[in-house]
């Protein structure tokens, strides 16, 4: 019995792979054709046939007496034009008996195979909640960051929070049973930046000792996959452990007063050689001499400085008045400094376990 698997698998991951053994296992005497498709490389299709031929054998050795792999190459980008490069390929190898797919397949792509005399089964059950399409999200996004957006919850009380009453954070608390970490990992692995952020949400740091368990999942995830950990946060912790296994803290505060209030307790952080970025978000009410304490500080010990534009307010005048002003002053990129407008700069992935591609659609 030949049984015919067909798809892009841009890239191969372990929901893939995962309904690979349950065909295998299901079918036991068959052989499964597993054809690839091949297209000119883009963003969204940046895997050869080659590199991805490589995962699915060196993943199902068990199996490969009973795996072909091969490909076809679309006529059209449409599924008729897909579909019979698909079948003249495919059935080189024999009589195509069966054709399989996962819980997505089209209608339109099973009436297509019906036409042609071949039965379809969909496997209806997901064998993990990751999507190629989030992944190729994660590809096509590589100039932005990658964000975990945590809610443990908070004892700060920003006057600018916009994720108190956040709606996919109401009632989906981060915790280690909550989080699905084969996803999460999955999506680590296959980011081609090379820092992770964790912010919030609200503030991550928040009983880090009640879920320390949480933290070093993750910080192993991290070093597995070879990644740097960006912690954003207003709590100023000395814990060894968490220092040890984070790149850089980068800490917010509200204003001037807040500032000098923490002051020695950033310069601890300089005398252990923790990597700074001091955030402060710019207002209307914002003043270019509290700007200028907080950098002469900053560059006396190193530490690198965002000035953030506030986030759901269109005017810019005094963000852009200020940023020509200092410019004026200081050598931008001698003192570490950097003005960031609102916009999206990361990929979300938010406490119900799903990547978001933009911040502002999250708030919809």
């Amino acid at each position: 019995m030949n049984i015919l698997l067909h798809g892009r698998f841009q890239p191969p991951h372990k929901g893939h792979l995962a309904l690979i053994k349950y065909i295998l296992k299901k079918y036991k005497k068959s052989r499964l054709i597993i054809s690839l498709d091949v297209r000119e490389k883009d963003v969204l299709n940046p895997f050869s046939f080659s590199f991805r031929k490589r995962i699915f054998q060196e993943e199902l050795k068990f199996f490969q007496k009973r795996i072909i792999i091969t490909k076809h190459r679309c006529h059209r980008l449409t599924y008729k034009g897909c579909l019979l490069p698909t079948y003249e390929n495919a059935k080189k190898f024999g009589k195509i008996d069966l054709v399989i797919g996962g819980p997505d397949l089209p209608e339109e792509v099973k009436n297509l195979w019906h036409r042609k005399g071949i039965k379809v089964e969909t496997v209806k059950k997901r064998f993990f909640d990751l999507s190629a399409t989030e992944l190729r999200l994660l590809l096509k996004k590589k100039n932005l960051g990658f964000s975990i957006i945590t809610n443990f919850g908070c004892r700060n009380h920003c006057w600018y929070c916009i994720w108190r009453n956040f709606h996919l954070l109401k009632n989906k608390l981060t915790s280690v049973e909550s989080t699905d970490w084969k996803k999460l990992e999955e999506l680590i692995k296959w980011y081609p930046g090379k820092k992770i952020n964790v912010s919030g949400g609200l503030e991550p740091l928040f009983n880090y000792q009640q879920n320390k368990k949480w933290w070093n999942r993750l910080f192993k995830i991290a070093k597995k996959h070879k990644k740097l950990i960006d912690v954003h946060t207003r709590e100023l912790l000395f814990k060894k452990d968490l220092l040890a296994n984070v790149n850089k803290l980068v800490i917010s505060f509200d204003g001037l007063s807040e500032f000098r209030q923490i002051k020695n307790q950033l310069i601890k952080y300089a005398a252990r050689r923790v990597k700074i970025r001091l955030v402060k978000v710019i207002t209307a009410k914002t003043k270019l001499n509290e700007l200028e304490e907080i950098i002469d500080f900053s560059n006396r010990y190193h530490f690198q400085i965002t000035f953030k534009q506030l986030y759901g307010f269109n005017d810019q005048g005094n963000f852009n008045k200020l940023r020509k002003k200092l410019n004026k002053i200081y050598d931008f990129e001698k003192y570490k400094i950097r003005f960031l407008k609102q916009g999206d700069y990361n990929v979300y992935f938010m406490p119900d376990n799903k990547l978001y591609e933009t911040f502002i659609l999250l708030h919809l």
